[in-house]
């Protein structure tokens, strides 16, 4: 019986992967790829949400120093016992809005500073893993969409040393492919 369960969790998964990828021109912003991650994550944003300050502007966040970048925030958060998040650079997601994809940047920071696990490939790679192992098992195109939205992003990133102008349409060509990371933006 948990096979046929299992079995059946994959070809929902398929399906809705395989509708994103065809149907995604005509999708509204407002529409999420996942109305139940986007659930999951306001669920678990509800139980924290004491811990966070939005800010217009990180003064922790230095590129060039990623390292110090991490100490900054865990002194901080174990000073003051909040995590500033920077509210920029929300729009065009795929949690179809701006509060969506704060409160997913909550969540990613929040294991951050708690595993003190840094900003390099390296760190965001045990973070994605450690939130993919949060959600449910049968979550697979979820777990997949979590993993585009921190991997797929950060390899983009190292390819053009500048950030997306369009997360939601990167994550829709890097389900077609992960050579998405090699199309630069324009």
């Amino acid at each position: 019986m948990d096979i046929l369960k299992d079995l059946d969790a994959v070809e929902q998964n398929f399906h809705r992967r395989e509708y994103l990828i065809s149907n995604f021109s005509r999708l509204k912003s407002s529409v999420p790829f996942s109305p139940r991650l986007n659930l999951w994550i306001e669920k678990w944003f509800k139980l924290h949400q004491s811990l966070f300050v939005f800010t217009d502007k990180d003064d922790f966040f230095d590129a060039k120093s990623i390292q110090e970048t991490l100490q900054l925030y865990v002194e901080h958060f174990n000073s003051t016992n909040t995590i500033l998040i920077w509210n920029g650079a929300s729009s065009d997601n795929i949690y179809g809005s701006e509060k969506g994809n704060l409160m997913f940047r909550c969540w990613h920071d929040y294991i951050h500073i708690t595993h003190r696990s840094g900003f390099s490939f390296a760190g965001e790679s045990i973070v994605a893993s450690i939130q993919c192992s949060m959600l449910p098992s049968d979550w697979i195109f979820e777990k997949e969409l979590v993993m585009i939205e921190i991997l797929g992003q950060n390899q983009y990133y190292s390819v053009h040393k500048e950030f997306l102008k369009s997360q939601r349409q990167f994550t829709i060509e890097y389900l077609k492919s992960a050579k998405a990371i090699f199309t630069k933006q324009v």
